[in-house]
């Protein structure tokens, strides 16, 4: 892998921590994400304010099923 190619598959490295907090009567999730440099391009980020809530309601649905 040349350097060039290198540098491109870091453009969209990120870092995701995910909390659970205990509040009654259940369980929060706070979500934190981070990027390394170099940034993605402004593109990259389309569809992520629509992509993470139905992410997050898709995992809601399977543990309201355990």
């Amino acid at each position: 892998m040349s350097d060039d190619q290198a540098q491109e598959d870091l453009r969209f490295a990120t870092l995701i921590g995910v909390t659970l907090l205990e509040v009654e009567p259940g369980t929060a999730l706070r979500m934190h994400q981070s990027y390394f440099e170099p940034m993605p391009p402004p593109e990259a980020f389309a569809g992520v304010e629509q992509g993470w809530p139905e992410q997050l309601d898709k995992l809601e649905q399977l543990l309201v099923l355990e």
